[in-house]
């Protein structure tokens, strides 16, 4: 399993260093799962520039949780793996470029912009969850399930598939595409 696509090698490559070095060192599961998707998150980051789709990537493909304890290696890894490639291949990191002090203002609002709806997300998880558990027929749950992927994705079709296009898009500031 894993990845598939142009970035699959250098995915599983950062990946099997991260859980070498857990192994090596006798960790946990959990930090273990943790030191892999840091690998998968510098290595995204190292080759598209993009520390924070790097972090996206990890946490999406490993399912790890939005926790500090999570979130700060991660935000590590990410930054480092582009500030090395940026190092060694001499193309400046795009978030460097990105970040100015002027627009502080617009960044704390988006964090908590973000926050809100990091809490409303979570909610509504848990409710979908809860009423998912009240279902007790496997089929009807897959039918619930698929039917309603069905209905998001005819609503919103960049979800469909990988969404790499959907990112490629919303990063080059085509967001109504």
């Amino acid at each position: 399993g894993g990845s598939v696509g142009l970035e699959a090698p250098i995915v599983l490559t950062g990946s099997a260093i991260g859980s070498t070095l857990g192994r090596v060192l006798r960790l946990n599961y959990k930090t273990k799962t943790l030191l892999i998707g840091c690998g998968a998150a510098a290595a995204i980051a190292g080759i598209f520039k993009a520390p924070i789709a790097a972090i996206l990537f990890a946490i999406e493909v490993l399912m790890l949780d939005l926790t500090t304890w999570s979130m700060v290696p991660l935000l590590i890894s990410a930054v480092t793996g582009a500030a090395v490639a940026n190092f060694l291949l001499g193309n400046c990191v795009t978030i460097k470029d990105s970040l100015q002090m002027h627009n502080l203002g617009f960044y704390i609002l988006l964090g908590i912009i973000s926050g809100f709806v990091s809490i409303y997300f979570m909610k509504t998880t848990r409710i979908i969850e809860n009423q998912f558990d009240k279902i007790k027929n496997v089929f009807t749950k897959v039918f619930v399930g698929g039917l309603m992927l069905g209905i998001i994705i005819y609503f919103f079709p960049p979800l469909f598939g990988e969404g790499f296009f959907a990112l490629k898009s919303i990063l080059g500031g085509n967001a109504s595409e």
